[in-house]
């Protein structure tokens, strides 16, 4: 009977597993999307039907107060501090007044950043598509020769801009390893929490530090260049941002047919 209870609840933990990755995918399509549509319509101004207006306008506008709330607030505050805290050296060497200025996020910025997001997101999605241990195993089975052809082939110019990037994703990699270890060391035997805390970091690199795009670029420029390569590492890149480009392709699709019906009802509806 125990052993009937066990596998039934062995079952049904692979069951919810799988739901949750697949209801991942579905919400993180639907954010890059939306967060795509929103910023086509901020900058073009597309006709839309006035009800579906309003909506853009105000979940827009929701956006924008998340990300100040969660992430621009204490960003601009930090930054604010620094500041005064530099002037205030400075004035017990020089003549000045210590003074803390005050920091706006400009909206198109914080539209940038929630496109990074979204990219972030998807990227996030795929990790469950092709795990992040299965890249770094591709890495570990790469031998000196193969790194030296797809530098190679990457050029003198696109080669040194590609490590760049990969550098910097690497450190903010281990920047967010760093800071999840510290901040959930009094929590460490609550993984509920340093999912939570992870997910926030990961949050708040793809809007302050512009994560999205410094990761899809990266693997544009590899993947473009090398993509002939049979490298192991290059095998698991091609997948990875394969199925990356199904969705980015995929929203830009969906926000294009949106624009197009919404443009035929609005001059439809018109008197």
């Amino acid at each position: 009977m125990s052993k009937l209870f066990k596998d039934l609840f062995n079952t049904a933990m692979a069951a919810g597993k799988t739901y949750l990755k697949e209801w991942g995918l579905i919400v993180s399509f639907f954010i890059l999307t939306v967060t795509i549509s929103n910023l086509t319509f901020k900058i073009f101004g597309f006709r839309l039907i006035p009800v579906i207006k309003t909506v853009f306008d105000a979940f827009h506008e929701f956006c924008h107060l998340i990300m100040r709330l969660l992430v621009f607030s204490w960003f601009t505050y930090c930054l604010e501090s620094i500041w005064y805290g530099l002037t205030w050296l400075c004035s017990l060497l020089l003549p000045i007044i210590p003074w803390r200025p005050h920091i706006t996020i400009p909206g198109l910025v914080t539209d940038i950043a929630l496109v990074s997001l979204a990219f972030t997101r998807v990227f996030q999605t795929s990790d469950l598509i092709i795990p992040r241990p299965v890249r770094e195993e591709a890495e570990n089975n790469m031998i000196p020769d193969l790194w030296e052809e797809i530098e190679l082939v990457e050029g003198p110019f696109w080669g040194p801009v590609h490590r760049f990037l990969h550098r910097t994703n690497a450190g903010i990699w281990k920047l967010i390893d760093t800071v999840q270890r510290v901040l959930i060391y009094p929590f460490r035997a609550s993984p509920k929490y340093s999912i939570f805390v992870r997910r926030l970091l990961i949050t708040i690199a793809a809007a302050v530090l512009m994560w999205g795009y410094i990761r899809f670029a990266g693997y544009v420029i590899n993947v473009c260049k090398a993509r002939h390569l049979t490298a192991p590492i290059m095998t698991v890149r091609k997948r990875f941002f394969k199925y990356f480009s199904f969705n980015l392709l995929g929203a830009i699709g969906a926000t294009v047919i949106f624009f197009l019906f919404n443009g035929w009802v609005a001059e439809y509806l018109e008197p």
